[in-house]
């Protein structure tokens, strides 16, 4: 399944901060049309690489769902920030 949410903490001084959660869906609805002009070229591009474009498509998606449950943490001296895809 698609990720939907990214929930981002921004803290100050070791507290973690309120957590922002923003809609990926909202994304995902937006990037459709790009997706949708982009598949010629894509598939185009596979048959001259001499790469299945079903397989490429696969691996394509496996990345897009993979990234679901990441969670990137990144902290200085006076700032941290969290990142987590639900």
């Amino acid at each position: 399944m698609i990720p939907t949410f990214a929930i981002v903490r921004i803290g100050r001084g070791g507290r973690p901060g309120v957590p922002l959660w923003i809609p990926l869906f909202l994304v995902w609805v937006l990037l459709l049309p790009v997706v949708l002009v982009l598949a010629p070229l894509a598939f185009a591009a596979c048959l001259a690489g001499r790469v299945n474009p079903y397989r490429a498509w696969r691996v394509f998606w496996g990345l897009v769902n993979g990234v679901r449950g990441m969670r990137v943490e990144a902290a200085g001296h006076r700032h941290s920030v969290t990142v987590r895809i639900a």
